[in-house]
């Protein structure tokens, strides 16, 4: 996908990043945030594929509804398969094309109005926000969840300047949205206070860890072997060339030397690619990241 503020989202890339990014172990932790019970109507802003989406529904003991809503149409349409193929009923998974500041939905529908990864993207997030609270019942629950990319940590044991560079890469990252975009990459421990602006009550904060390991037997390993391949082979395709071309736009904005950038990259590739080539190395390297993801619930009075 290509927002008015020109960075591309893929389908492929949006569902790997997000299957295993809520491990079941801590899924009841997510529920009991949200507040989930049978028979709510819950609606997911901004659903992409609908990983969200899904794990809402599963949150509700699938007795409810659960509507996602998205701008993008190809996005939509994965999200569709994917629950058909889990064989989800259409009557509690749905799928709107809407965009965020202009929910199509009316007032007062909904239980829960909650959103993922998308409060940092969008320029106006008082206005998310405001519609997410029109949409919401009074005394139903909004909530969201982000990030703060500063906070996310790599680390290449076989290779420590791709360690240092990938920290660079989020620092500058983090400088060259707001600069460019005016987006929010550290919006997570934000939230409460964009909340309580908005009118909300009771404003709650609180935070799941995730760590994604190469070796990590919990995550099946043609799924980590799969993510790996795909990069490798989609590095010199015009459509992650122009991708990469904006990333680099953002990266210099935010403070990285070009010669840093194509450094980055290289040994990133590099790094993929021995993978690739020698797939036993996924079980004995401790490469890893983590971060830590902020969910902040509020009350319509």
């Amino acid at each position: 996908m290509r927002t008015k503020r020109g960075i591309r989202f893929k389908a492929s890339e949006l569902e790997a990043g997000r299957t295993y990014l809520w491990r079941k172990e801590f899924l009841p932790l997510l529920y009991k945030y949200l507040e989930l019970k049978p028979r709510q109507i819950v609606v997911d802003v901004g659903s992409g594929t609908g990983s969200l989406t899904r794990l809402l529904a599963n949150g509700i003991k699938f007795q409810g509804k659960v509507i996602g809503i998205e701008r993008n149409r190809r996005l939509l349409s994965v999200a569709k398969k994917l629950s058909n193929k889990q064989r989800i009923p259409r009557k509690l998974v749905s799928y709107k094309v809407g965009k965020a500041e202009s929910l199509p939905l009316p007032s007062n529908f909904a239980d829960r109005v909650v959103c993922q990864m998308v409060l940092w993207l969008v320029k106006d997030r008082k206005r998310v926000v405001s519609e997410m609270l029109r949409v919401c019942k009074p005394g139903g629950l909004v909530g969201a969840i982000d990030l703060v990319l500063e906070n996310v940590a790599y680390y290449y044991p076989q290779n420590q300047r791709l360690t240092e560079l990938r920290k660079k890469w989020h620092e500058a990252l983090v400088k060259g949205y707001a600069q460019i975009y005016g987006s929010d990459r550290n919006i997570g421990y934000k939230l409460p206070t964009l909340f309580k602006e908005q009118g909300l009550e009771r404003v709650r904060l609180d935070a799941y860890a995730y760590v994604w390991s190469d070796s990590d037997d919990r995550i099946p390993f043609d799924f980590r072997l799969k993510s790996y391949q795909r990069y490798v082979r989609d590095f010199d395709t015009k459509q992650e060339k122009r991708r990469r071309k904006e990333e680099e736009r953002i990266l210099y904005a935010g403070g990285m030397t070009r010669s840093e950038i194509k450094e980055f990259y290289e040994l990133g590739l590099q790094n993929d690619k021995r993978i690739v080539e020698n797939p036993k190395l996924l079980d004995q390297t401790t490469s890893m990241n983590g971060g830590i993801f902020y969910i902040a619930t509020g009350i319509k009075p």
